[in-house]
């Protein structure tokens, strides 16, 4: 769908946000917040109305922020989205503004509640979840059957589950872990090109070159793909599944197969990581030492066009997060996105309704004035809240801010490290220079590859080879890099151009000297480094 400004409609300002307790959501004291939420994720008393006792009722909007920690997100989001069920155990939203283009979302997301700490497996599941249909019933994609359920039960109890005897959290935890045992992921991302008119799959006109160059083999038809990709149960025979989403939805249709009530969500990054403004809100709205750090980290990660679908089980008398085998996933996860900001919720993906605008927009490379760069959210403002009554550390944790290089050499060369991909091991042939920079410093604290992909975005990426008598050679680091702490592996590539490696004399030792323009963040040459072209 390509999108005009022009065309687009404003609508009036809708201001939506209260959690308000739902049947089955105790609200003891009658203030909109339930009892859990006020429990585990405001840090409320469920008892008092107004915990303060300054006169304002929990449930006033800023009132609520004051007995924690929280970050305060306003979005741009393209469409689609599920305002109805936004507000969750980890968030509370209210639309600010809604076009045809984007809704702009005020999001406040609570990563320090203790959600993950109240569940609690139900015994009675089965009998307490059977009203739930909706959520058990077979979709056009989550499309399990008796057969199958059949087949799925025999496989589990050969293997020594046995539902009938298990709480909810059990099956949930075990039958997860069971099928991503079984099933074999392919690299292939086809599900958002595919649209269900009538309730039947088809790849979206215009998007069959994307979706055959994203297919798991390219041998296969059509029909084929989704029998791998998109359909739960032939992916369940096929023993295979795809990206994120088409997990998701092998999971729903293996777990609602066994009787438990699963729905999906779709959550986006804090920012847009391909935007160094966006990046930069968040390392200047976020106070919180070890939040800004993950965060930063998982924000830096999802360049590119990144979201991430999984699931939400109702396991103990409410809906939880399940995130591949972790039951009560939290909204701060440097592996995933940093910060998840969620803004869709469906039943089946056929109801999702990606293809129109998400896919599209993918597959044909679109920007506009809203989103400019590959993902369909952008974000407009970003800070954090102590609130006055809550009592959060904020302890620093360690962080990459100097880096030294211990060592240089060119690809093909005997000092190659020995972890190193064999697609790394080979000169160019273009006569062009292929460098290698080894690196010393590891954080025990957070990921390795985040940590230098951090590093990376604030570092001077500049250097100069310098000799004397010889004319300065300058180089840049823009290539890829591998870390692996495990065996000591932290290589940079810097790919020198054919032109500047022919300035490079043969045989003439150059000294490596790091230009170190970016206040904070330094490289360290290791004294006596000399890089020689042979």
């Amino acid at each position: 769908m390509r999108l005009h400004p022009a065309a687009f409609v404003t609508f009036a300002i809708i201001v939506t946000g209260s959690p308000t307790a739902r049947s089955g959501d105790p609200d003891q004291d009658d203030d909109t917040l339930p009892d859990f939420q006020e429990v585990h994720k405001y840090g409320t008393d469920p008892a008092k109305k107004d915990t303060a006792g300054k006169g304002t009722s929990d449930g006033d909007w800023q009132q609520r922020r004051e007995f924690s920690y929280n970050i305060r997100v306003v979005v741009r989001v393209m469409p689609p989205y599920n305002l109805k069920e936004l507000n969750d155990d980890y968030q509370d939203v209210r639309v600010l503004d809604e076009k045809r283009e984007y809704a702009e979302l005020e999001v406040v997301v609570y990563p320090l509640n203790t959600n993950a700490d109240a569940i609690q497996g139900n015994p009675n599941w089965k009998a307490d979840s059977a009203g739930m249909k909706e959520y058990l019933d077979p979709g056009v994609t989550t499309n399990w059957d008796d057969a199958m359920r059949k087949d799925l039960l025999r496989e589990l109890a050969k293997d020594g589950i046995d539902p009938d005897k298990l709480t909810d959290k059990e099956v949930v935890e075990q039958v997860s872990r069971w099928l991503f045992k079984r099933s074999k992921f392919r690299n292939m991302f086809c599900t958002f090109y595919v649209a269900f008119p009538d309730g039947k799959p088809e790849v979206v006109p215009g998007l069959e070159t994307m979706f055959e160059k994203d297919k798991g083999d390219k041998s296969w038809s059509v029909e084929r793909q989704f029998e791998h990709e998109l359909f739960g149960r032939q992916m369940f025979a096929n023993k295979t599944h795809g990206t994120c989403t088409s997990t998701a939805v092998l999971q729903t249709t293996v777990l609602r197969a066994v009787g438990i009530p699963t729905r999906m969500i779709l959550c986006i990054p804090l920012a847009d990581g391909n935007d160094k403004a966006q990046l930069q809100m968040v390392e200047k709205g976020l106070s919180h030492h070890r939040l800004r750090r993950d965060v930063g980290f998982g924000v830096a990660a999802s360049g590119g066009f990144t979201s991430h679908t999984f699931l939400e089980v109702f396991v103990g008398g409410r809906w939880r997060r399940l995130n591949y085998n972790t039951v009560g996933q939290n909204v701060v996860d440097l592996g995933y996105l940093g910060l998840m900001v969620h803004i869709h919720t469906f039943r089946d993906l056929s109801e999702a309704n990606l293809a129109a605008t998400w896919g599209t927009r993918y597959a044909k490379g679109q920007r506009d004035e809203v989103f400019k760069y590959s993902n369909p959210y952008r974000l407009m403002e970003v800070s954090d809240h102590f609130g006055k009554y809550a009592k959060v550390a904020n302890k620093r944790p360690g962080e990459l801010k100097t880096v030294t290089i211990s060592k240089a050499y060119w690809a093909g060369s005997k000092d190659a490290h020995a972890g190193l991909p064999e697609s790394y091991q080979k000169p160019y042939s273009n006569d062009s220079g292929r460098l290698f920079l080894h690196t010393d410093e590891w954080l025990a604290d957070g990921d390795s590859y985040l940590q230098y992909k951090v590093f990376l975005s604030k570092a001077d990426p500049q250097f100069v080879l310098k000799a004397k008598g010889q004319p300065d050679v300058k180089i840049h680091l823009a290539g890829p890099y591998c870390t692996d702490p495990s065996s000591k592996l932290c290589e940079f590539e810097i790919v020198i151009p054919k032109d500047d490696f022919a300035k490079l004399v043969k045989g003439v030792a150059y000294t490596l000297h790091a230009q170190n323009g970016h206040k904070g963040y330094a490289w360290r040459v290791a004294e006596g480094l000399t890089v020689t072209r042979e």
